[in-house]
């Protein structure tokens, strides 16, 4: 419908996203979202069984990409996001976040080193942004008065209301986090955790978006005073990030110890690694941003997953093959089954 009107809509739509850009001000009818909870497993029981999708207004979409461009090309002439994030940035990717991590980690190898790959998970990230510490941290970073206020009016006042089965809840307000489903709210948490990683100082690290991961090399003999190290890095971490009101999930957190099979067979007791009082697991495998990383670098289980749902897609397209015709088999193979392969196939093909 909104195509269809454009011609007539243009004009009086420009006038309103210009006058919010002016004067700092974002239309309350926008800051309504509707909460739809779509089942992750088949019989859902518990809440944590479902996932909120997030509607929010067509109109408010097109003042956020609006917002995003102007922010963007901001914190990018400014330089003030770190450049190992590869979140929500032009020209930046899943597999530019990976391609570094595996390059770091076959380096080392090659110099008979060895490297403890730490990945992070936070807890509801994205919902649990502090409305004041993102408008201080929005100032410091040379935001004007009326950008800053556009922000916090963006922000602020926002309400949402759960329908289900064609039933609407009353509305609650939202008082923390960026608003889910949202165009900007992505683009204001990587500049809300821009100096997060200021507290590393031994790892090396990779960030996209809420995925935080921490690398340190070192050579065999220097195995005690790098775990140390790390868990200095990580302790840091998990501080400033809970002063940012952020947690850390330790359950979700993982080490990976990568080296020569001799070697790392030997270090691998001495590799503890620890967020406060809770040891985070030693495994060999792992997924990481949808590829699953091996100890020896090889994807075999990564390739076994991808071959397990090739097969299922297939079969399931194979025994619908009489109702489909060429262009649709063909579309679906490439969505279902070519993609799974192309995803990062230049880091594990």
């Amino acid at each position: 419908m909104w195509k269809l009107c454009l011609p007539y809509l243009a004009l009086p739509i420009t006038h309103i996203i210009n006058y919010c850009l002016s004067e700092g001000t974002f239309p309350s009818v926008w800051k309504i979202a509707k909460i739809t909870p779509l089942a992750k497993v088949s019989s859902p029981k518990e809440l944590k069984d479902l996932r909120p999708i997030s509607i929010l207004p067509c109109l408010s979409k097109v003042l956020e990409k609006t917002m995003v461009v102007q922010i963007r090309h901001y914190v990018d002439h400014e330089c003030v996001l770190p450049q190992m994030q590869s979140g929500f940035r032009a020209g930046y990717s899943c597999n530019t976040a990976l391609a570094h991590v595996t390059d770091t980690i076959m380096s080392a190898i090659d110099k008979n080193k060895l490297a403890v790959l730490v990945l992070t998970d936070y807890s509801k990230a994205f919902d649990t942004i502090s409305h004041n510490v993102l408008l201080a941290i929005l100032e410091h970073i040379g935001f004007g008065t009326i950008a800053t206020n556009l922000i916090r009016n963006y922000i602020s006042s926002r309400f949402q209301c759960v329908t289900l089965e064609r039933e609407i809840s009353h509305a609650l307000p939202v008082t923390v986090g960026v608003p889910q489903g949202s165009v900007l709210g992505p683009l204001l948490y990587i500049i809300y955790t821009f100096d997060i990683i200021n507290s590393i100082k031994y790892c090396t690290y990779h960030l996209y978006a809420d995925d935080t991961q921490l690398l340190h090399e070192f050579l065999p003999h220097e195995t005690q005073n790098a775990v140390s190290n790390i868990n200095e890095d990580v302790q840091d971490l998990v501080e400033i990030s809970e002063r940012h009101g952020l947690k850390i999930n330790a359950q979700k957190c993982y080490v990976m110890l990568f080296g020569r099979a001799k070697i790392r067979k030997l270090i691998i007791p001495e590799i503890k690694i620890k967020i406060k009082d809770t040891p985070l697991p030693l495994v060999d495998n792992a997924k990481n941003l949808g590829l699953i990383l091996d100890t020896d670098l090889r994807f075999k289980k990564h390739v076994s997953e991808l071959l397990r749902k090739a097969y299922l897609n297939l079969k399931t397209l194979y025994n619908n093959r009489l109702i489909l015709n060429r262009s649709l088999k063909i579309m679906l193979c490439e969505s279902l089954v070519l993609s799974q392969f192309s995803y990062c196939d230049n880091i594990y093909g």
